[in-house]
This record gives structure tokens, sequence and C-alpha cells, in this order.
């Protein structure tokens, strides 16, 4: 506890997207973001909880994962089943790889997202 003088950030908090720094009491869960993720992936770890169910299987730890649903089922054959498909996609697309990986170490702000992003 810092003894009240540092102020928490919320920033991204209700923009549609659920994300992680935000998903906490404090920040009323991304301002409601993250509710659908927390209700249906409890035990879920994902660093970037937008990418779980996106149509992109992100085959790998904690995306594929039995407490994530299987990236949200993008990593299931057929979309359901119960039948992994980690044999056939073992990494994301290089571009949507890159991509995770930028968000994650460089997140934009409302002002950097261009219009073609949103």
């Amino acid at each position: 506890f810092d003894g009240g003088d540092c102020e928490f950030d919320c920033y991204g908090k209700g923009n549609g997207v659920c994300e992680k720094k935000n998903n906490n009491a404090y920040c009323d869960f991304d301002g409601g973001d993250c509710a659908e993720f927390n209700e249906n992936y409890p035990d879920c770890k994902a660093e970037l909880p937008q990418y779980i169910g996106d149509g992109v299987c992100n085959a790998v730890d904690p995306y594929n994962t039995t407490a994530c649903g299987y990236d949200g089922g993008d990593c299931l054959v057929d979309g359901g089943g119960g039948q992994n498909k980690t044999n056939t996609v073992s990494i994301p697309s290089s571009r949507h790889l890159f991509q995770m990986i930028l968000e994650y170490f460089y997140p934009q702000t409302e002002d950097e997202i261009l219009e073609w992003q949103k």
C-alpha cells in the first residue's frame, strides 16, 4: 500500500476491450469489458484476454489450455467437439504474434490508435 499518494491507472477502462491490467475490482473489471471473459474463463491467465475467442488459434500457453477454453474455441477443430487442434497449429501467425508482442510491451493510447484499427 502506498499510503494514498499514488494514483492507480485504469486507462482504457470501458473501451470495449478486456485488458488484463484493468481486470480488477478497482477498475471495475475494465469497466465491464472483462465481465464475459471472467465469467467464461475464471481461471484463464492470458496476458492479452482480448485474443481469447478472436477467431485466431493462439496455440501457445496459456491461451490453448482448458482454463482458457482452448483459446475461446479458436483452437478446437470446427470450433467445438472437444478435439484440440494443437497438432495442426503450433504457433499464431507471424503477423498476429508480432501484434501480440507489440501490444504487450508497447500498449497504444486511445490517441495513437489509427481510425482503421478501431
